[in-house]
């Protein structure tokens, strides 16, 4: 075991995390309330570990008290910019940041009477002081105080009866011909398989309005033959946009890991876009990109330069319960089969590290459910939001 140091100097290490001191990160002496031992640790473990409850949020050696610890979390979202409209406006059409690791978000759907449309609503929980995925679940009070209302969406039927749902800045007026208007979720199909996300962009001269694609969800049917069973569903983004100091972007080809190492936190922040796809030909849609897969490509590399591909995980057989089920963190608590979690090719653990994730939490007798909606870095709202909304639209040839 390594030594336990009592000074603070160079050469010292966390007694939590066993990381050095660095100039952002310097140590302190461990604040118990007995005085025990004054072996260093950084403030923001010990604020976590108390925060957290490990130990009974008690001194790590003797599990005495602990002193009030004076330490502010690092709000990475800019959250209270959020309420500004064009700062809120910017954040949903913008990658996550890195650093920000998985945002805690929730959808409240309200079905509409009488066959009138649904409705969503998608907020962004108020900032917590403990780590993901630590903290409140919205209930049926919700939103609650410091909630951010983000996005708002309305299901609209479409050509051939093909669903349309709009996405908008505001509660009222969603339309095409709103300047509160963001994009679409518009299905390809009256069966509700294929989904294209899109992003609104209007002109600022002429104001005519464009759409360009900002991702495409696809499932596989499940009602009959051998394709039965849990839902399969593979997404297709277009890669990121690293932007440099004077405000010109380039392709970023990096690995999608949601877990902010130590390294990264003492980092400046790269910024990055949320680059959008405008097929010449409806043969390069995301869609069809996302059915031929890197095969329609000379070389796999330039596959992946351009897109982020993704696939929800599939879930296990729980004995206990006699159903599927898939682990949450204690984020989903109501079982539904519009639930699930999404991994991304390219992301560092691929198979375990979960880069979104959408479950019912709430579910009443007034035609009112709310799911939680927790994502990170590459997603931006809007296309995560655009996603839960592909999952709760109804599909006639997928449970």
């Amino acid at each position: 075991k390594p030594c336990l140091r009592k000074d603070t100097s160079e050469s010292a290490i966390c007694l939590i995390c066993m990381g050095p001191s660095t100039k952002k990160k310097p140590l302190i002496p461990i604040p118990c309330s007995k005085t025990c031992n004054k072996s260093p640790v950084h403030l923001k473990c010990i604020y976590e570990w108390k925060e957290h409850g490990k130990g009974n949020g008690t001194c790590i050696l003797c599990r005495s008290p602990l002193n009030e610890i004076d330490y502010d979390p690092p709000d990475y979202l800019h959250s209270k910019t959020l309420a500004v409209y064009d700062s809120r406006k910017q954040f949903n059409l913008q990658p996550i940041p890195k650093k920000a690791g998985m945002i805690r978000c929730y959808i409240i759907v309200r079905n509409g009477f009488w066959g009138s449309p649904a409705t969503y609503e998608m907020f962004m929980q108020e900032p917590q002081s403990r780590r993901y995925p630590g903290g409140e679940l919205p209930d049926a009070c919700s939103p609650h105080s410091g909630d951010i209302a983000l996005m708002y969406a309305k299901k609209r039927l479409g050509k051939w009866g093909a669903s349309q749902i709009d996405i908008g800045m505001s509660k009222k007026n969603l339309g095409k011909s709103s300047p509160n208007h963001l994009g679409l979720v518009q299905a390809a199909s009256v069966l509700g398989l294929e989904h294209n996300i899109l992003a609104a962009n209007r002109d600022t001269i002429s104001q005519n309005l464009s759409y360009g694609e900002v991702g495409c969800v696809a499932y596989r049917q499940n009602r009959v033959g051998a394709e039965s069973g849990p839902r399969k569903m593979s997404l297709l983004l277009p890669q990121v946009m690293e932007v440099d100091k004077v405000g010109q972007s380039k392709i970023s080809a990096t690995s999608y890991n949601s877990e902010v190492s130590e390294e990264d936190e003492d980092e400046d922040e790269i910024s990055y876009s949320t680059a959008v796809h405008y097929p010449e030909e409806k043969k390069n849609s995301l869609l069809n990109v996302l059915k031929q897969g890197s095969s329609s490509f000379e070389r796999t590399s330039e596959f992946g330069q351009q897109f982020i591909q993704g696939r929800n995980k599939q879930p296990y057989w729980l004995e206990a319960i006699n159903a599927h089920s898939l682990d949450f963190n204690g984020r989903v608590t109501v079982p539904s089969n519009k639930n699930f979690q999404l991994e991304l090719q390219g992301q560092a653990g691929y198979h375990d590290n979960v880069a979104l994730q959408f479950g019912k939490v709430f579910d009443d007798d007034k035609n009112v459910s709310i799911y939680t909606l927790d994502f990170s870095w590459p997603f931006s709202p809007l296309q995560a939001f655009g996603i839960a909304l592909s999952s709760c639209d109804r599909k006639l040839a997928c449970a």
